[in-house]
């Protein structure tokens, strides 16, 4: 049981009932299984048991970025974000690694950003159409050898609900999403698009 569930077409959401210890980012607080989280301090508790990060939709990237580096020990980090009228809608896993030859996106303000190697791109998340083509060029940049996930990046200034924009381009251009951390994992902003 991996407490995912998609139904009809539409976004994944995630069973906060799984089994996983779950980190929940409101607009005011940071609670681990109902608790007040202690950022500060190593994650403390069953460590076989993998987190489930449920931010608030006008949480920032910089504060999920926060979370995510912090539960990085568990065995595993699936990252959602709270919806109204149901389960949170489920994103992707996160790690924090480094890869050379990858594709990663960024959200910056509206817009989608990704690269891959020196292949750079830009569309409006607001135009599907626009964020297909420019991930589909770069994927196809990346070439053969490129690995089958594609890097969110997150811990810039965007919102957490403008990630489900980002993670289901990333879904429908065949690839699997993987929040990554960190500058690294984002586009550069000096290169050429």
């Amino acid at each position: 049981e991996c407490g995912l569930s998609a139904g009809d077409a539409g976004p994944l959401r995630v069973d906060v009932e799984g089994g996983y210890r779950v980190v929940e980012l409101a607009a005011d607080a940071t609670t681990l299984d109902g608790k007040p989280a202690m950022l500060d301090q190593p994650l403390a508790g069953d460590a076989a048991k993998a987190v489930l990060v449920i931010a608030a939709p006008d949480t920032d990237g910089e504060r999920l970025a926060k979370v995510v580096t912090w539960v990085k020990s568990a065995p595993a980090v699936l990252v959602a974000v709270r919806a109204d009228g149901g389960p949170p809608v489920f994103l992707a896993m996160a790690r924090v690694s480094e890869d050379d030859k990858r594709v990663a996106v960024s959200i910056t303000g509206e817009e989608l950003r990704a690269c891959s190697g020196s292949h750079r791109g830009t569309a409006s998340l607001l135009e599907a159409r626009r964020v297909d083509a420019m991930l589909a060029d770069t994927i196809a940049a990346c070439g053969e050898a490129c690995p089958e996930i594609v890097e969110v990046g997150i811990g810039g200034k965007h919102a957490a609900k403008q990630l489900v924009g980002a993670t289901s381009a990333v879904r429908r251009a065949g690839r699997d999403p993987v929040l990554s951390l960190g500058s690294a994992r984002r586009c550069p902003d000096d290169a050429p698009r």
